[in-house]
């Protein structure tokens, strides 16, 4: 069973995750959190196989999360799945400890496979994070 924490602020934003992630057998959803805070604490308690990350939390961001993360609990796969697309946030969050890096308007299409890949230890970037670090 694969064990998976969905950090993000925007409550819609995260049913829709949920709901696109419960149609896969064998995952569950752990956990929830709706900030950055709540995001470590729930990562240290829960010890999540993945944990997806929204960048812009309120409080702590996903990028100062995934650091505490990352040193608590460094078995969790990191996926930040975020609107926020730069070359600097990208390579901060893999430095961080993130393993993927998703766009939000890839989401429909890419997170399966997001998670896949970083649940087997895989590095990952949606196809339009790839497009934009193309032209940048």
């Amino acid at each position: 069973m694969l064990r998976i924490l969905v950090v993000e602020d925007a409550e819609i934003v995260r049913r829709g995750i949920i709901s696109l992630l419960s149609l896969e057998p064998h995952w569950e959803i752990a956990g929830e959190a709706s900030n950055g805070g709540e995001a470590v604490l729930q990562a240290e308690k829960l010890k999540c196989d993945v944990i997806l990350l929204d960048i812009g939390l309120p409080g702590l961001n996903g990028l100062g999360a995934a650091a505490a993360i990352h040193r608590l609990v460094p078995q969790s796969e990191i996926l930040f799945v975020s609107q926020h697309l730069s070359r600097g946030i990208l390579e901060e969050g893999f430095k961080l400890g993130g393993r993927g890096y998703l766009s939000k308007s890839d989401a429909g299409r890419e997170l399966i496979d997001g998670v896949r890949a970083v649940s087997t230890h895989r590095n990952f970037i949606s196809s339009s994070c790839h497009r934009f670090l193309r032209r940048s």
